[in-house]
């Protein structure tokens, strides 16, 4: 239940941030639909799950972009080195704290705070280095 009350936040929050951040550096994403870029492990199943369930109330759509695990760090530092490419994704899973910091530096993620004072549980949801 936590994990789909994560994907759900999280989708919600990068909804917002996605349509904040819509230009005419980015007039070739779609606008109704956001990527949301994970693993394809042992959890790809539970989030496909998610994302459905979560598609059959949406007006915005999200997309599931799966890369197979041992493929998805080099994948997302890829595609995350050009953020308004059509292929980096609007939400993504990371473990990394060192990459975590480096997207927070180049300003390629987006801060999660003010979703987190509206729901403090989705913080809950973070390990504590990514956080910090």
């Amino acid at each position: 239940m936590k994990m789909k009350r994560f994907v759900a936040a999280a989708i919600a929050a990068v909804s917002c941030l996605s349509f904040a951040a819509c230009g005419s550096d980015t007039a070739s994403k779609d606008e109704n639909v956001i990527h949301i870029m994970s693993s394809g492990d042992s959890s790809a199943n539970m989030e496909r799950a998610l994302v459905d369930e979560y598609n059959k109330t949406a007006d915005v759509k999200a997309v599931l972009d799966l890369v197979t695990s041992a493929d998805y760090q080099n994948k997302l530092q890829t595609v995350m080195s050009n953020p308004k490419s059509d292929s980096a994704p609007d939400i993504f899973f990371n473990w990394a704290d060192a990459l975590m910091i480096q997207y927070a530096r180049a300003d390629v993620s987006a801060p999660l705070d003010e979703y987190m004072e509206k729901d403090p549980e989705l913080k809950d949801n973070f390990l504590p280095s990514i956080l910090s």
